[in-house]
């Protein structure tokens, strides 16, 4: 009996020990991370009451400049519309997509947000894309300053054509 229960122990220590060297199945790959800079060119269609109101669309468009080399990346292109309002203005609900085109491919994403003074961030899903970013999914965040909105995209499940 006390061969057989160290049989087992051994056998239990090999197949965890196995198992230890084995990449998790669950572990994602890294991911690509493309940050730009951009100040959109932004358009407000004001569809109801006068100033911000439910129904309106904002439209935004803008060249893409990496940070460091301050080139262009890409063309980042937006459409949002406001679902809710503050009474007081100071801050929306917005249901939004939009797409990066690069030179290699194209990024869709799509999203809800709180935007006002008081909600600086949103963060979207990525939906789909074409060409390099095919099989891409991920994230994409944006943070409003003042001057200028920083947009990341967080790119994962990339796989080779």
């Amino acid at each position: 009996m006390t061969k057989m229960r160290i049989t087992f122990a051994l056998l239990v220590v090999a197949v965890v020990g196995a198992l230890l060297t084995i990449p998790a199945l669950s572990q994602q790959p890294a991911a690509t991370v493309i940050t730009f800079k951009t100040i959109p060119k932004g358009q407000v269609v004001d569809l109801l009451d006068r100033g911000a109101s439910v129904g309106d669309i904002v439209l935004s468009r803008g060249d893409g400049l990496d940070p460091e080399t301050a080139d262009v990346v890409g063309h980042l292109t937006v459409r949002c519309q406001r679902t809710k309002v503050a009474a007081d203005k100071s801050w929306a609900w917005l249901i939004c997509d939009g797409e990066l085109r690069t030179t290699t491919g194209k990024i869709t994403f799509a999203g809800t947000r709180r935007q006002g003074e008081a909600y600086p961030t949103g963060e979207f899903a990525i939906t789909g894309g074409t060409g390099d970013y095919s099989s891409a999914g991920g994230s994409v965040s944006t943070e409003d300053d003042a001057a200028r909105n920083t947009w990341i995209f967080e790119i994962t499940d990339l796989q080779a054509p």
